[in-house]
């Protein structure tokens, strides 16, 4: 964080704190940047909102910038809902009593769904395939140059998790985009 970098002699990283789908960055006093980090920050169901962020960090980066984003991706929702289940049964075969505490699965709503939105610790948040990601970074001015998953361990998504969970493993969308010259 900010310390780490003064600490390095960093006087090229600013941090600052703001409410990206609401404020001017420059009146915030956020200078243009060559790069921008965003990490789970596109997670609002509401795509104004989303549409609102990319926009305002687009005209903050100078022209070629680039923008490297992780996001929740949709198909991990997915993976995590079928292991949970998978992870029931494992426990009821190996005598565990009912835990409420740590075996209740997330809500699940199938229109919510069906738009990418699951509920992760109780909050509705916005989920992205490969396609709608790329078509919101499109959409926002970017070109998405490089698209990848990041696996976590399962110990990120169970509190007690068992030695047979392998892959599939739950991950996010890595997104390296560059802002386009002009927004569409």
């Amino acid at each position: 964080g900010r310390r780490e970098a003064v600490a390095k002699g960093l006087r090229n990283v600013v941090y600052k704190k703001a409410d990206l789908a609401n404020v001017d960055l420059t009146r915030k006093g956020v200078p243009t940047a060559e790069l921008v980090v965003c990490a789970n920050v596109l997670i609002s169901p509401e795509p104004v909102t989303c549409q609102s962020i990319l926009r305002n960090i687009w005209s903050n980066l100078v022209p070629g910038g680039i923008l490297l984003l992780l996001c929740p991706a949709a198909e991990s929702a997915q993976i995590i809902a079928k292991r949970h289940l998978q992870w029931l049964v494992w426990r009821r075969e190996h005598g565990y009593e009912p835990d409420p505490e740590i075996e209740a699965p997330e809500k699940r709503v199938k229109a919510d769904i069906k738009m990418g939105v699951f509920h992760r610790d109780a909050v509705r948040t916005q989920h992205y395939t490969q396609k709608t990601l790329q078509r919101l970074c499109l959409q926002a001015g970017f070109e998405c140059l490089k698209l990848e998953p990041v696996e976590y361990e399962w110990d990120t998504e169970f509190a007690e998790p068992t030695s047979w969970m392998g892959a599939p493993y739950p991950f996010d969308w890595l997104a390296m985009a560059r802002k386009m010259d002009k927004l569409p």
